[in-house]
Protein backbone atom coordinates (compact mmCIF):
# COMPACT_ATOMS: atom_id res chain seq x y z
CA UNK A 1 0.00 0.00 0.00
CA UNK A 2 1.49 3.41 -0.97
CA UNK A 3 2.30 5.74 1.89
CA UNK A 4 -0.09 8.52 2.79
CA UNK A 5 2.41 11.20 1.81
CA UNK A 6 2.66 9.81 -1.74
CA UNK A 7 -1.11 9.69 -2.12
CA UNK A 8 -1.38 13.20 -0.70
CA UNK A 9 1.14 14.50 -3.22
CA UNK A 10 -0.75 12.86 -6.10
CA UNK A 11 -4.04 14.38 -5.00
CA UNK A 12 -2.39 17.81 -4.61
CA UNK A 13 -1.04 17.49 -8.13
CA UNK A 14 -4.53 16.79 -9.38
CA UNK A 15 -5.88 19.79 -7.46
CA UNK A 16 -3.30 22.02 -9.17
CA UNK A 17 -4.24 21.06 -12.76
CA UNK A 18 -5.00 24.37 -14.46
CA UNK A 19 -7.65 23.23 -16.98
CA UNK A 20 -10.96 23.18 -15.12
CA UNK A 21 -12.52 20.30 -17.07
CA UNK A 22 -9.43 18.09 -16.95
CA UNK A 23 -8.96 18.85 -13.22
CA UNK A 24 -12.55 17.89 -12.42
CA UNK A 25 -12.47 14.62 -14.29
CA UNK A 26 -9.02 13.71 -12.93
CA UNK A 27 -10.13 14.32 -9.34
CA UNK A 28 -13.15 12.06 -9.85
CA UNK A 29 -11.04 9.26 -11.31
CA UNK A 30 -8.48 9.67 -8.55
CA UNK A 31 -11.24 9.50 -5.94
CA UNK A 32 -12.43 6.18 -7.37
CA UNK A 33 -8.96 4.66 -7.04
CA UNK A 34 -8.39 6.17 -3.58
CA UNK A 35 -11.48 4.48 -2.17
CA UNK A 36 -9.61 1.33 -1.24
CA UNK A 37 -6.41 3.10 -0.19
CA UNK A 38 -7.42 6.03 2.01
CA UNK A 39 -10.99 6.95 2.85
CA UNK A 40 -10.23 10.54 3.86
CA UNK A 41 -8.44 11.27 0.59
CA UNK A 42 -11.16 9.40 -1.29
CA UNK A 43 -13.87 11.70 0.09
CA UNK A 44 -11.71 14.78 -0.34
CA UNK A 45 -11.13 13.99 -3.99
CA UNK A 46 -14.82 13.68 -4.78
CA UNK A 47 -15.71 16.80 -2.82
CA UNK A 48 -13.04 18.68 -4.75
CA UNK A 49 -14.36 17.28 -8.04
CA UNK A 50 -17.88 18.47 -7.24
CA UNK A 51 -16.59 21.90 -6.28
CA UNK A 52 -14.44 22.07 -9.41
CA UNK A 53 -17.51 21.60 -11.58
CA UNK A 54 -18.60 25.15 -10.83
CA UNK A 55 -15.34 26.51 -12.26
CA UNK A 56 -16.03 25.08 -15.75
CA UNK A 57 -17.23 28.01 -17.83
CA UNK A 58 -18.51 26.06 -20.84
CA UNK A 59 -22.00 24.64 -20.19
CA UNK A 60 -21.31 21.77 -22.57
CA UNK A 61 -18.04 20.80 -20.88
CA UNK A 62 -19.66 21.19 -17.47
CA UNK A 63 -22.42 18.73 -18.36
CA UNK A 64 -19.88 16.29 -19.80
CA UNK A 65 -17.78 16.61 -16.64
CA UNK A 66 -20.88 15.97 -14.52
CA UNK A 67 -21.49 12.77 -16.46
CA UNK A 68 -17.89 11.62 -15.91
CA UNK A 69 -17.93 12.45 -12.21
CA UNK A 70 -21.28 10.68 -11.75
CA UNK A 71 -19.92 7.52 -13.42
CA UNK A 72 -16.85 7.53 -11.18
CA UNK A 73 -19.05 8.03 -8.12
CA UNK A 74 -21.09 5.01 -9.10
CA UNK A 75 -17.93 2.92 -9.47
CA UNK A 76 -16.78 4.07 -6.04
CA UNK A 77 -20.07 3.07 -4.41
CA UNK A 78 -21.54 6.57 -4.12
CA UNK A 79 -24.56 5.56 -6.18
CA UNK A 80 -27.09 7.93 -4.67
CA UNK A 81 -24.84 10.97 -5.06
CA UNK A 82 -23.92 9.90 -8.57
CA UNK A 83 -27.58 9.56 -9.52
CA UNK A 84 -28.36 13.02 -8.23
CA UNK A 85 -25.46 14.48 -10.16
CA UNK A 86 -26.64 12.80 -13.35
CA UNK A 87 -30.05 14.36 -12.87
CA UNK A 88 -28.37 17.78 -12.56
CA UNK A 89 -26.52 17.05 -15.79
CA UNK A 90 -29.82 16.15 -17.44
CA UNK A 91 -31.49 19.38 -16.29
CA UNK A 92 -28.57 21.42 -17.59
CA UNK A 93 -28.37 19.50 -20.88
CA UNK A 94 -32.00 20.35 -21.64
CA UNK A 95 -31.04 24.03 -21.63
CA UNK A 96 -28.32 23.62 -24.24
CA UNK A 97 -28.96 24.75 -27.82
CA UNK A 98 -29.52 22.17 -30.56
CA UNK A 99 -27.91 20.06 -31.87
CA UNK A 100 -25.50 19.78 -28.92
CA UNK A 101 -28.50 19.46 -26.61
CA UNK A 102 -29.56 16.08 -27.94
CA UNK A 103 -26.07 14.60 -28.29
CA UNK A 104 -25.38 15.60 -24.68
CA UNK A 105 -28.66 14.10 -23.51
CA UNK A 106 -27.58 10.90 -25.28
CA UNK A 107 -24.38 10.91 -23.20
CA UNK A 108 -26.41 11.44 -20.04
CA UNK A 109 -28.77 8.59 -20.97
CA UNK A 110 -25.90 6.20 -21.61
CA UNK A 111 -24.29 7.16 -18.33
CA UNK A 112 -27.58 6.49 -16.53
CA UNK A 113 -27.65 3.06 -18.18
CA UNK A 114 -24.08 2.42 -17.06
CA UNK A 115 -24.80 3.27 -13.43
CA UNK A 116 -28.04 1.28 -13.44
CA UNK A 117 -30.42 4.23 -13.10
CA UNK A 118 -32.72 2.75 -15.69
CA UNK A 119 -36.01 4.54 -14.92
CA UNK A 120 -34.08 7.83 -15.09
CA UNK A 121 -32.40 6.74 -18.32
CA UNK A 122 -35.80 6.19 -19.91
CA UNK A 123 -36.89 9.68 -18.87
CA UNK A 124 -33.69 11.22 -20.24
CA UNK A 125 -34.04 9.36 -23.54
CA UNK A 126 -37.60 10.51 -24.13
CA UNK A 127 -36.48 14.15 -23.95
CA UNK A 128 -34.13 13.70 -26.91
CA UNK A 129 -35.78 15.44 -29.85
CA UNK A 130 -33.54 14.15 -32.65
CA UNK A 131 -35.15 10.92 -33.84
CA UNK A 132 -32.01 8.92 -34.60
CA UNK A 133 -30.25 9.96 -31.39
CA UNK A 134 -33.36 9.05 -29.38
CA UNK A 135 -33.41 5.61 -30.99
CA UNK A 136 -29.70 5.17 -30.15
CA UNK A 137 -30.45 6.09 -26.56
CA UNK A 138 -33.29 3.59 -26.40
CA UNK A 139 -31.03 0.88 -27.89
CA UNK A 140 -28.56 1.51 -25.05
CA UNK A 141 -31.42 1.25 -22.61
CA UNK A 142 -32.56 -2.04 -24.14
CA UNK A 143 -29.15 -3.60 -23.44
CA UNK A 144 -29.13 -2.40 -19.85
CA UNK A 145 -32.68 -3.58 -19.18
CA UNK A 146 -31.77 -7.03 -20.51
CA UNK A 147 -28.80 -7.20 -18.14
CA UNK A 148 -31.04 -6.13 -15.29
CA UNK A 149 -33.71 -8.66 -16.24
CA UNK A 150 -36.37 -5.93 -16.37
CA UNK A 151 -38.49 -7.48 -19.10
CA UNK A 152 -41.64 -5.58 -18.22
CA UNK A 153 -40.01 -2.26 -18.97
CA UNK A 154 -38.37 -3.76 -22.07
CA UNK A 155 -41.75 -4.08 -23.75
CA UNK A 156 -42.52 -0.44 -23.00
CA UNK A 157 -39.26 0.65 -24.60
CA UNK A 158 -39.88 -1.52 -27.69
CA UNK A 159 -43.25 0.19 -28.12
CA UNK A 160 -41.43 3.54 -28.27
CA UNK A 161 -39.14 2.46 -31.11
CA UNK A 162 -39.49 2.26 -34.87
CA UNK A 163 -37.51 0.70 -37.71
CA UNK A 164 -34.78 -0.27 -38.17
CA UNK A 165 -34.02 0.02 -34.46
CA UNK A 166 -37.17 -1.77 -33.35
CA UNK A 167 -36.35 -5.05 -35.08
CA UNK A 168 -32.73 -4.92 -33.90
CA UNK A 169 -33.88 -4.33 -30.34
CA UNK A 170 -36.47 -7.10 -30.62
CA UNK A 171 -33.71 -9.48 -31.68
CA UNK A 172 -31.69 -8.66 -28.57
CA UNK A 173 -34.74 -9.21 -26.37
CA UNK A 174 -35.53 -12.47 -28.17
CA UNK A 175 -32.02 -13.77 -27.49
CA UNK A 176 -32.42 -12.92 -23.82
CA UNK A 177 -35.70 -14.82 -23.68
CA UNK A 178 -34.10 -17.80 -25.41
CA UNK A 179 -31.24 -17.87 -22.91
CA UNK A 180 -33.85 -18.07 -20.18
CA UNK A 181 -35.88 -20.61 -22.19
CA UNK A 182 -38.95 -18.40 -21.89
CA UNK A 183 -40.46 -19.65 -25.11
CA UNK A 184 -43.94 -18.29 -24.48
CA UNK A 185 -42.44 -14.79 -24.27
CA UNK A 186 -40.52 -15.41 -27.48
CA UNK A 187 -43.76 -16.22 -29.28
CA UNK A 188 -45.28 -12.92 -28.18
CA UNK A 189 -42.27 -10.99 -29.47
CA UNK A 190 -42.56 -11.76 -33.20
CA UNK A 191 -45.05 -8.94 -33.96
CA UNK A 192 -42.30 -6.46 -33.06
CA UNK A 193 -40.20 -7.60 -36.01
CA UNK A 194 -40.74 -5.59 -39.17
CA UNK A 195 -37.38 -6.28 -40.83
CA UNK A 196 -37.88 -9.52 -42.85
CA UNK A 197 -34.20 -10.47 -42.67
CA UNK A 198 -34.12 -10.16 -38.89
CA UNK A 199 -37.43 -11.98 -38.61
CA UNK A 200 -35.96 -14.93 -40.53
CA UNK A 201 -32.81 -14.76 -38.40
CA UNK A 202 -35.01 -14.81 -35.29
CA UNK A 203 -36.75 -18.00 -36.39
CA UNK A 204 -33.39 -19.60 -37.20
CA UNK A 205 -32.14 -18.86 -33.69
CA UNK A 206 -35.37 -20.18 -32.24
CA UNK A 207 -34.97 -23.47 -34.12
CA UNK A 208 -31.47 -23.96 -32.72
CA UNK A 209 -32.47 -23.15 -29.14
CA UNK A 210 -35.50 -25.43 -29.23
CA UNK A 211 -33.21 -28.36 -29.93
CA UNK A 212 -30.73 -27.36 -27.24
CA UNK A 213 -33.53 -27.00 -24.70
CA UNK A 214 -34.94 -30.44 -25.53
CA UNK A 215 -38.50 -29.16 -25.74
CA UNK A 216 -41.43 -31.47 -26.59
CA UNK A 217 -42.88 -31.66 -30.08
CA UNK A 218 -45.80 -29.45 -29.07
CA UNK A 219 -43.46 -26.50 -28.55
CA UNK A 220 -42.06 -26.90 -32.04
CA UNK A 221 -45.59 -26.93 -33.41
CA UNK A 222 -46.40 -23.63 -31.66
CA UNK A 223 -43.47 -21.93 -33.37
CA UNK A 224 -44.35 -23.48 -36.71
CA UNK A 225 -47.89 -22.14 -36.29
CA UNK A 226 -46.43 -18.72 -35.46
CA UNK A 227 -44.38 -18.82 -38.67
CA UNK A 228 -47.48 -19.76 -40.66
CA UNK A 229 -49.38 -16.86 -39.11
CA UNK A 230 -46.68 -14.46 -40.33
CA UNK A 231 -46.61 -15.93 -43.85
CA UNK A 232 -48.26 -12.82 -45.29
CA UNK A 233 -45.18 -10.84 -44.25
CA UNK A 234 -42.68 -13.49 -45.34
CA UNK A 235 -43.86 -16.63 -47.15
CA UNK A 236 -40.42 -18.26 -46.65
CA UNK A 237 -40.63 -18.02 -42.88
CA UNK A 238 -42.01 -21.52 -42.32
CA UNK A 239 -39.38 -23.04 -44.60
CA UNK A 240 -36.62 -21.10 -42.84
CA UNK A 241 -37.73 -22.51 -39.51
CA UNK A 242 -38.15 -26.03 -40.88
CA UNK A 243 -34.67 -25.94 -42.38
CA UNK A 244 -33.18 -24.94 -39.04
CA UNK A 245 -35.17 -27.54 -37.13
CA UNK A 246 -34.08 -30.24 -39.57
CA UNK A 247 -30.43 -29.21 -39.20
CA UNK A 248 -30.71 -29.88 -35.47
CA UNK A 249 -31.81 -33.46 -36.15
CA UNK A 250 -35.58 -33.15 -35.60
CA UNK A 251 -36.36 -34.33 -39.13
CA UNK A 252 -39.61 -36.07 -38.19
CA UNK A 253 -41.31 -32.81 -37.21
CA UNK A 254 -40.16 -31.22 -40.45
CA UNK A 255 -41.52 -34.06 -42.57
CA UNK A 256 -44.85 -33.91 -40.77
CA UNK A 257 -45.15 -30.17 -41.44
CA UNK A 258 -44.18 -30.54 -45.10
CA UNK A 259 -46.84 -33.23 -45.43
CA UNK A 260 -49.42 -30.85 -43.94
CA UNK A 261 -48.35 -28.23 -46.50
CA UNK A 262 -48.74 -30.72 -49.36
CA UNK A 263 -45.03 -31.30 -49.84
CA UNK A 264 -44.26 -28.11 -51.82
CA UNK A 265 -41.22 -28.70 -54.02
CA UNK A 266 -39.76 -25.33 -53.02
CA UNK A 267 -40.05 -26.31 -49.38
CA UNK A 268 -38.44 -29.70 -49.90
CA UNK A 269 -35.48 -28.16 -51.72
CA UNK A 270 -35.05 -25.31 -49.25
CA UNK A 271 -34.98 -27.67 -46.28
CA UNK A 272 -32.56 -29.99 -48.06
CA UNK A 273 -30.24 -27.11 -48.94
CA UNK A 274 -30.27 -25.99 -45.33
CA UNK A 275 -29.23 -29.39 -43.95
CA UNK A 276 -26.85 -30.61 -46.64
CA UNK A 277 -23.89 -30.16 -44.28
CA UNK A 278 -25.45 -32.52 -41.73
CA UNK A 279 -24.94 -36.06 -43.15
CA UNK A 280 -27.31 -37.77 -40.72
CA UNK A 281 -30.09 -35.21 -41.10
CA UNK A 282 -30.01 -35.08 -44.89
CA UNK A 283 -29.91 -38.88 -45.11
CA UNK A 284 -32.94 -39.22 -42.84
CA UNK A 285 -34.74 -36.46 -44.74
CA UNK A 286 -34.16 -37.99 -48.17
CA UNK A 287 -34.81 -41.51 -46.94
CA UNK A 288 -38.09 -40.70 -45.20
CA UNK A 289 -39.61 -38.35 -47.76
CA UNK A 290 -42.64 -39.90 -49.47
CA UNK A 291 -43.33 -37.76 -52.53
CA UNK A 292 -44.06 -38.26 -56.25
CA UNK A 293 -41.04 -39.19 -58.35
CA UNK A 294 -40.73 -35.79 -60.06
CA UNK A 295 -40.30 -34.03 -56.70
CA UNK A 296 -37.92 -36.74 -55.54
CA UNK A 297 -35.81 -36.29 -58.68
CA UNK A 298 -35.52 -32.54 -58.07
CA UNK A 299 -34.33 -33.33 -54.56
CA UNK A 300 -31.81 -35.93 -55.73
CA UNK A 301 -30.36 -33.49 -58.26
CA UNK A 302 -30.01 -30.72 -55.69
CA UNK A 303 -28.33 -33.04 -53.18
CA UNK A 304 -25.86 -34.48 -55.69
CA UNK A 305 -24.97 -31.06 -57.11
CA UNK A 306 -24.30 -29.81 -53.57
CA UNK A 307 -22.20 -32.84 -52.66
CA UNK A 308 -20.12 -32.63 -55.84
CA UNK A 309 -19.39 -28.96 -55.17
CA UNK A 310 -17.34 -29.77 -52.07
CA UNK A 311 -14.75 -32.27 -50.91
CA UNK A 312 -16.10 -35.85 -50.87
CA UNK A 313 -16.77 -37.46 -47.50
CA UNK A 314 -17.50 -41.07 -46.63
CA UNK A 315 -20.20 -39.83 -44.26
CA UNK A 316 -22.36 -39.25 -47.34
CA UNK A 317 -21.77 -42.71 -48.84
CA UNK A 318 -25.06 -44.21 -47.53
CA UNK A 319 -27.00 -41.20 -48.86
CA UNK A 320 -25.37 -41.32 -52.30
CA UNK A 321 -25.96 -45.07 -52.55
CA UNK A 322 -29.62 -44.55 -51.64
CA UNK A 323 -30.03 -41.93 -54.37
CA UNK A 324 -28.32 -44.27 -56.83
CA UNK A 325 -30.86 -46.98 -56.07
CA UNK A 326 -33.89 -44.69 -56.19
CA UNK A 327 -33.32 -42.26 -59.03
CA UNK A 328 -34.82 -42.79 -62.45
CA UNK A 329 -32.78 -39.96 -63.93
CA UNK A 330 -29.68 -41.05 -65.83
CA UNK A 331 -28.22 -37.55 -65.42
CA UNK A 332 -28.46 -37.92 -61.65
CA UNK A 333 -27.03 -41.41 -61.92
CA UNK A 334 -23.95 -39.96 -63.62
CA UNK A 335 -23.51 -37.62 -60.64
CA UNK A 336 -23.85 -40.56 -58.26
CA UNK A 337 -21.22 -42.53 -60.18
CA UNK A 338 -18.89 -39.56 -60.15
CA UNK A 339 -19.22 -39.16 -56.38
CA UNK A 340 -18.70 -42.86 -55.76
CA UNK A 341 -15.49 -42.79 -57.79
CA UNK A 342 -14.25 -39.93 -55.61
CA UNK A 343 -14.88 -42.17 -52.58
CA UNK A 344 -13.02 -45.03 -54.26
CA UNK A 345 -16.16 -47.16 -54.54
CA UNK A 346 -15.41 -48.22 -58.11
CA UNK A 347 -17.29 -51.53 -57.98
CA UNK A 348 -20.51 -49.86 -56.92
CA UNK A 349 -19.94 -47.06 -59.42
CA UNK A 350 -19.44 -49.60 -62.23
CA UNK A 351 -22.69 -51.36 -61.38
CA UNK A 352 -24.69 -48.14 -61.54
CA UNK A 353 -22.92 -46.89 -64.67
CA UNK A 354 -23.90 -50.12 -66.43
CA UNK A 355 -27.57 -49.17 -65.98
CA UNK A 356 -27.21 -45.98 -68.04
CA UNK A 357 -28.43 -46.31 -71.64
CA UNK A 358 -27.99 -42.79 -73.03
CA UNK A 359 -24.70 -42.92 -75.02
CA UNK A 360 -23.31 -39.58 -73.89
CA UNK A 361 -24.29 -40.03 -70.23
CA UNK A 362 -22.92 -43.58 -70.22
CA UNK A 363 -19.60 -42.27 -71.57
CA UNK A 364 -19.51 -39.64 -68.82
CA UNK A 365 -20.13 -42.24 -66.12
CA UNK A 366 -17.48 -44.64 -67.37
CA UNK A 367 -15.19 -41.69 -67.97
CA UNK A 368 -15.31 -40.94 -64.24
CA UNK A 369 -14.49 -44.57 -63.49
CA UNK A 370 -11.64 -44.62 -66.02
CA UNK A 371 -10.19 -41.43 -64.59
CA UNK A 372 -10.21 -42.88 -61.07
CA UNK A 373 -8.40 -45.97 -62.38
CA UNK A 374 -5.80 -43.82 -64.13
CA UNK A 375 -5.08 -42.03 -60.88
CA UNK A 376 -4.52 -45.42 -59.29
CA UNK A 377 -2.09 -46.32 -62.07
CA UNK A 378 -4.45 -48.94 -63.50
CA UNK A 379 -4.29 -47.78 -67.11
CA UNK A 380 -5.32 -51.10 -68.67
CA UNK A 381 -8.37 -51.24 -66.40
CA UNK A 382 -9.20 -47.70 -67.46
CA UNK A 383 -9.12 -48.79 -71.11
CA UNK A 384 -11.44 -51.67 -70.21
CA UNK A 385 -13.85 -49.18 -68.65
CA UNK A 386 -13.95 -47.27 -71.93
CA UNK A 387 -14.99 -50.49 -73.69
CA UNK A 388 -18.20 -50.40 -71.61
CA UNK A 389 -19.36 -47.50 -73.79
CA UNK A 390 -21.26 -49.21 -76.58
CA UNK A 391 -21.89 -46.22 -78.85
CA UNK A 392 -19.09 -46.06 -81.43
CA UNK A 393 -18.79 -42.27 -81.56
CA UNK A 394 -18.88 -41.75 -77.80
CA UNK A 395 -16.46 -44.61 -77.23
CA UNK A 396 -14.06 -42.92 -79.64
CA UNK A 397 -14.45 -39.60 -77.88
CA UNK A 398 -13.89 -41.14 -74.43
CA UNK A 399 -10.88 -43.17 -75.61
CA UNK A 400 -9.32 -39.96 -76.90
CA UNK A 401 -9.94 -38.20 -73.58
CA UNK A 402 -8.47 -41.07 -71.57
CA UNK A 403 -5.37 -41.38 -73.76
CA UNK A 404 -4.63 -37.68 -73.38
CA UNK A 405 -5.17 -37.78 -69.63
CA UNK A 406 -2.82 -40.74 -69.27
CA UNK A 407 -0.16 -38.80 -71.17
CA UNK A 408 -0.81 -35.73 -69.02
CA UNK A 409 -0.31 -37.84 -65.92
CA UNK A 410 2.89 -39.41 -67.27
CA UNK A 411 4.26 -35.95 -68.11
CA UNK A 412 3.78 -34.87 -64.50
CA UNK A 413 0.78 -32.63 -65.09
CA UNK A 414 -2.39 -32.50 -63.04
CA UNK A 415 -5.42 -34.13 -64.58
CA UNK A 416 -8.94 -32.95 -63.90
CA UNK A 417 -12.38 -34.30 -64.56
CA UNK A 418 -13.74 -32.08 -67.30
CA UNK A 419 -15.68 -34.67 -69.26
CA UNK A 420 -18.95 -32.73 -68.96
CA UNK A 421 -17.60 -29.65 -70.76
CA UNK A 422 -15.62 -31.63 -73.32
CA UNK A 423 -18.54 -33.91 -74.16
CA UNK A 424 -20.84 -30.91 -74.59
CA UNK A 425 -18.41 -29.38 -77.09
CA UNK A 426 -18.09 -32.68 -78.96
CA UNK A 427 -21.87 -33.16 -79.07
CA UNK A 428 -22.20 -29.65 -80.54
CA UNK A 429 -19.67 -30.48 -83.27
CA UNK A 430 -21.49 -33.68 -84.23
CA UNK A 431 -24.84 -31.91 -84.17
CA UNK A 432 -23.62 -29.11 -86.42
CA UNK A 433 -22.06 -31.60 -88.78
CA UNK A 434 -25.32 -33.58 -88.96
CA UNK A 435 -27.26 -30.39 -89.68
CA UNK A 436 -24.85 -29.24 -92.37
CA UNK A 437 -23.23 -26.70 -90.13
CA UNK A 438 -19.94 -26.94 -92.00
CA UNK A 439 -21.54 -25.69 -95.21
CA UNK A 440 -23.31 -22.85 -93.42
CA UNK A 441 -20.14 -21.67 -91.71
CA UNK A 442 -18.04 -21.62 -94.86
CA UNK A 443 -20.70 -20.73 -97.40
CA UNK A 444 -20.37 -23.84 -99.54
Amino acid sequence: MPKYEMLRDLLNAALNISDDYVRTVTLAKAGCYLRDMNRDLFLEAFKAALKSLDAIASPVLRVQAMVSVAEEMNKAGLKESGGKLLYRAYEMAKLLPPPIRDSTLLDVTRAACTVGALPDALMYATDIEDHDLRMEALMSLIGSLIKAGDFRRLRNVLDMMDEPWKSRAAMEVLRAYLRREQFASVLSLFPYFEDPDLLRAAFREVGIHLREAGVPEGTYEKFIDAAKALADRDPDLVLTLLSTIASTGRVGIVLKTLADLGYPEEGILKVAAGIINNPDAIREFVGSLDVPQDKAEALYKLVMDALLSKEPSREYHPLVSMIGRRTESEETLVKVVRYLTKLGELGEAHGLASLIEDPRLRSLAFGSIALALIRRGQVSDAIDAVEEVKDRKWKSWLMSEIIIKVLQLYSGRDIKEDFEESSARQAKRWREDAEGGYNRRFGT
